[in-house]
């Protein structure tokens, strides 16, 4: 039992030294690689097919100035034949692309009625992203913020 003890409380202090040496000048692969940390790096949505894959803006560069493409090619499934996900089959893999800017509508309430309005958006490229330390309790406090921009494509 004492064993154990001594494994925890190491455990404990590994975790407090990992999130004590990161900052905001730390790569995005030890951000990512740290346990004791949370970090809630935003999405973008990219439409194949009928599938919707949500992929981190880390993951994003420009194609050119009004469309993103992932870094990376992406495994691409069928939709489930059935309700479970796993019924799904491989399409290979490819880079997807998706625009900047995208319409939507959205409800402008007035009193007890909606207006609907159509809205013109445009997918920022900068984000300042925090990065959080994990306790017992959950997440905790914000460590820092790592500012990220969304480059060209190489």
């Amino acid at each position: 039992m004492l064993r154990f003890i001594f494994l925890l409380a190491a455990l404990s202090l590994a975790s407090v030294a990992t999130a004590a040496r990161l900052n905001a000048d730390s790569s995005w692969d030890e951000i990512r690689a740290a346990r004791d940390i949370d970090v809630r790096i935003p999405e973008i949505a990219f439409q194949s097919g009928e599938r919707t894959y949500s992929i981190p803006v880390t993951d994003v560069c420009l194609a050119d100035e009004n469309t993103f493409r992932t870094k990376e090619k992406v495994a691409l499934r069928s939709r489930p034949t059935s309700g479970r996900v796993d019924n799904s089959v491989s399409m290979g893999n490819d880079f997807l692309f998706t625009d900047r800017t995208f319409t939507q509508r959205r409800c402008v309430a007035d009193g007890r009625n909606c207006t609907w309005k159509t809205e013109t958006v445009e997918t920022g490229l900068e984000y300042n992203i925090p990065v959080k330390e994990k306790s017992s309790r959950g997440v905790g406090r914000t460590l820092f913020r790592k500012p990220y921009t969304i480059t060209a494509c190489s």
